[in-house]
């Protein structure tokens, strides 16, 4: 515990692979986890703000937008776990786009 990792999540776009200006998802990361200290926020989804990134959070609010012909793009996140464990985190639904895959981080 104490130690951090990169949580990224990948965002698909659908089939058709049309332009997706400024959609946005909220993550509420799992008991156990929070944002770490220096949070490397990184990124390859256009015109995004880290504004919801805040250290020693335990919420995400991602924005960004994905240009026509764009598959996917992602953001990556350290977070630091303070209880031993596996942690699943799932976004919920994006309207217009394929939601972001779980990713599971285990704490030991």
């Amino acid at each position: 515990m104490g130690g951090s990792t990169r949580l990224t999540f990948t965002v698909t776009n659908t089939t058709e692979l049309g332009g997706k200006p400024r959609f946005s998802f909220a993550e509420a990361l799992p008991a156990g986890l929070r944002v770490a200290a220096a949070p490397g926020y990184t990124t390859t989804c256009r015109y995004t703000s880290s504004r919801g990134v805040v250290a020693g959070g335990t919420s995400l609010l991602l924005r960004g937008s994905l240009a026509e012909g764009q598959s996917t793009c992602s953001y990556s996140i350290r977070v630091t776990g303070t209880a031993a464990g596996t942690k699943v985190s799932a976004p919920g639904t994006l309207v217009g786009l394929d939601p972001p895959a779980a990713a599971s981080i285990l704490v030991g």
